[in-house]
């Protein structure tokens, strides 16, 4: 198969909603625990209201890459391949990447279990729309 067939065989609308997805996920879920992760990582908390808008708009576009190369990975398949690739994606190479670094780093198994069910979480949530 052609890189062009398989570029223009993508569900774009769904990558894009993935990519914003993983946004209000991560909204929600920082709403709920980020005191518990700034605490853990030791950060001063800063204030938010002003961050830089450009520096926000470039996380965002980070995040539509993430969901384009997920959305590349798993290619065509039903629900229950898009969850499962999606689960294994987050478990076997992000998840497994940031325990190896925080562990190095020396950050406390309560912030590597935070991110990490994050990380598994929106993986997850991206590969069941890539199968609708």
């Amino acid at each position: 198969m052609e890189v062009s067939d398989i570029i223009q065989s993508l569900n774009w609308f769904n990558v894009t909603v993935a990519a914003v997805a993983t946004y209000l996920i991560g909204n929600i879920w920082y709403s709920f625990f980020g005191k518990d992760w700034v605490a853990s990582v030791n950060h001063i908390k800063v204030d938010l209201r002003g961050r830089s808008m450009p520096r926000v708009v470039g996380v965002s576009y980070l995040s539509f890459f993430m969901s384009l190369n997920l959305a590349l990975f798993i290619g065509r398949g039903g629900m229950l391949f898009g969850l499962l690739a999606g689960l294994m994606g987050g478990i076997g190479w992000l998840v497994s990447a940031i325990c190896t670094i925080s562990l190095l780093e020396k950050q406390p198994w309560k912030y590597l279990l935070k991110r990490g069910i994050y990380i598994v979480l929106i993986f997850a949530v991206m590969g069941l729309l890539f199968a609708i």
